[in-house]
């Protein structure tokens, strides 16, 4: 009886150490840092759907500015660009307009990541028929706030 209780204690704490050697040697889950830089890389390329959605010529520029980009620009970040739309990513004309940031690679800095991306615009001929009306290099920089990848540093478009 001893023995069987022996060999299930052994067998259990054969698992627990297999478990952690693997999480630490498979890099953690969410922790690792392939899965940080991809958290990084998604919240610029949701933050990059957005840059239509804001057109900076507009009166209210600012609070649009403000709820659109909330969730992904840390918010000194934001009052800057709220004080000043012009200074902000966004749409300036209605056509093109900002499309999509396509992630050419993200970097590790610091605590955080350097994104380096090409911000695409679009026509509706292209939206009909292929191809962009043309892409601007883009540069952000994150860091991680309260578990969430925010911007604190963006630079880029250049309106054609």
């Amino acid at each position: 009886m001893k023995t069987t209780r022996i060999i299930g204690i052994v067998i259990i704490v054969i698992v627990i150490i297999a478990a952690v050697v693997g999480l630490w040697v498979g890099g953690g889950g969410t922790n690792s840092p392939a899965s940080q830089a991809s958290a990084a890389s998604s919240t610029v390329a949701a933050f990059g759907k957005t840059l239509q959605q804001v057109s900076l010529l507009a009166p209210n520029a600012s609070s649009t500015i403000a709820s659109t980009y909330a969730p992904y620009v840390d918010p000194s970040l934001l009052k800057q660009w709220e004080a000043n739309p012009q200074s902000a990513p966004g749409r300036v004309v209605s056509s093109p307009w900002p499309d999509h940031i396509q992630i050419d690679s993200v970097t590790p800095q610091g605590s955080g990541y350097v994104v380096d991306g090409k911000l695409i615009f679009m026509t509706s001929d292209n939206t009909a028929h292929g191809g962009n009306a043309g892409t601007t290099p883009i540069v952000a920089q994150l860091l991680q706030e309260n578990g969430s990848w925010m911007i604190i540093a963006f630079q880029g478009q250049k309106q054609h």
